[in-house]
């Protein structure tokens, strides 16, 4: 038997070569995953846009209650 090690490099160059040599195929699932990504951040950014808001009423924390002086009587 041969030695079977290859450098890191040809692996990644045969790939790519190969992945280009394919663009039909590989374009649509490239596309999908980033248009899946940036919907993904858009939910994700409206989730917690959409929780801000409300995030002193959950936690009972007193907006603005640092910066108010009491009066005392």
């Amino acid at each position: 038997m041969g030695n079977m090690v290859e450098d890191l490099g040809s692996v990644i160059k045969k790939g790519f070569n190969t992945w280009k040599a394919n663009l039909c195929i590989s374009l649509p699932i490239l596309f999908s995953s980033i248009i899946t990504a940036i919907v993904a951040l858009i939910i994700i950014g409206s989730a917690i846009l959409a929780a801000v808001p409300s995030l002193p009423v959950i936690f009972h924390i007193e907006v603005g209650h640092f910066y108010r002086k009491r009066k005392h009587m």
